[in-house]
C-alpha cells in the first residue's frame, strides 16, 4: 500500500471516529443561497507513459512508474435551492524511480502542478447524503521532469556533494479537460456534514506543449499521453447554514 492511501485513509478514519454521527437522509430547508465546503483528494493518475520511458532509457536514465499519486485540495460552492455545485481544485502529484533511490547513478522525477475548475451536477438532490454528481473542469497544468547521472550509488551525503553530478530540468505545460463521476457519502455532526467519496474518471491534455530545457530549450523527448484516467479518494467538509443557523438560535432538532 502507497503512502498516499496511508495517508488518506488515516484521515479519514481520525475525523470519523472524532465526528461522525450517522443519520438518516434529510431534505431540510436551507434560508441560505449556497453552501461553502472544503474538499480533500488522495488521486492517482494513470499515463501512458511508455514513449517517454522510452527515450529516457536510451539516455541510461531509469523509467518512471505510470502510476502517478497526488494530493488535490479544493473549495466548493453548493447551491441549497439547486442541483448544481463548482469546486476549485489546487493539486500536485509526483512521481520518482526507485522510491527517490539511484539506479546505476541515476535518478528521474516528476512534478505535475495543477489547478480545475470544476462543475458538478446533483443527480440524487432529493438525498441529504447520499451524493452522486457527475462533473466536468477546465484546468491548468504545469509539469517538471529532472534527471541526475553519476550519482553514487550509496546515498552518502559526502559523496554526493563532491561528485560531478549531471543534473537537468525540463518543464512544460498544457490544457486539461476533464470528465468524471464522484459518488459520495456522508454523516451528519453537530456544526457540519462530513462526506466520504470516490471519484473517477478522465483528463484530456489538450496543448501539451514539448519539453524544455530549462525553460528555453526544446527537446524531442515525448510529452506524457494527452489521455489520462484517475481515481480518487475524497473528503468533504460542508458546513450546511441551515444546520448552523438553526443551532444557534437553540433548534433542538436539525
Amino acid at each position: 500500500m502507497n503512502k498516499t492511501i496511508c495517508i488518506a485513509s488515516l484521515l479519514m478514519l481520525g475525523t470519523l471516529s472524532v465526528l461522525a454521527q450517522q443519520s438518516p437522509d434529510s431534505t431540510a430547508h436551507h434560508k441560505h443561497r449556497f453552501s461553502r465546503g472544503l474538499v480533500v483528494t488522495g488521486q492517482y493518475d494513470f499515463p501512458d507513459l511508455d514513449a517517454m520511458n522510452r527515450t529516457l532509457k536510451q539516455a541510461e536514465l531509469p523509467a518512471l512508474s505510470d502510476e502517478i499519486n497526488g494530493v488535490v485540495f479544493g473549495y466548493r460552492l453548493t447551491s441549497t435551492r439547486g442541483r448544481w455545485s463548482s469546486e476549485n481544485m489546487f493539486g500536485f502529484s509526483w512521481s520518482n524511480t526507485n522510491q527517490g533511490r539511484a539506479v546505476n547513478g541515476s535518478a528521474v522525477t516528476y512534478r505535475d502542478y495543477r489547478y480545475y475548475f470544476n462543475i458538478l451536477y446533483d443527480v440524487s438532490y432529493r438525498a441529504r447524503l447520499t451524493k452522486l454528481f457527475p462533473l466536468v473542469g477546465i484546468g491548468l497544468n504545469y509539469r517538471v521532469l529532472r534527471t541526475y547521472s553519476n550519482l553514487p550509488g550509496n546515498g552518502n551525503f559526502v559523496q554526493l556533494a563532491n561528485s560531478d553530478v549531471k543534473r537537468y530540468r525540463l518543464d512544460g505545460t498544457s490544457i486539461p479537460l476533464v470528465a468524471g463521476l464522484s459518488l459520495e457519502q456522508g454523516f451528519r455532526t453537530r456544526f457540519f456534514n462530513l462526506f466520504i467519496g470516490l471519484r473517477g474518471g478522465y483528463a484530456y491534455h489538450a496543448l501539451q506543449s514539448e519539453w524544455s530545457l530549462d525553460g528555453d530549450i526544446i527537446t524531442n523527448l515525448p510529452a506524457p499521453s494527452a489521455g489520462v484516467p484517475f481515481a480518487a479518494l475524497s473528503i468533504r467538509l460542508d458546513p450546511s447554514p441551515g444546520r448552523i443557523t438553526g443551532w444557534k438560535k437553540g433548534a433542538g432538532q436539525q
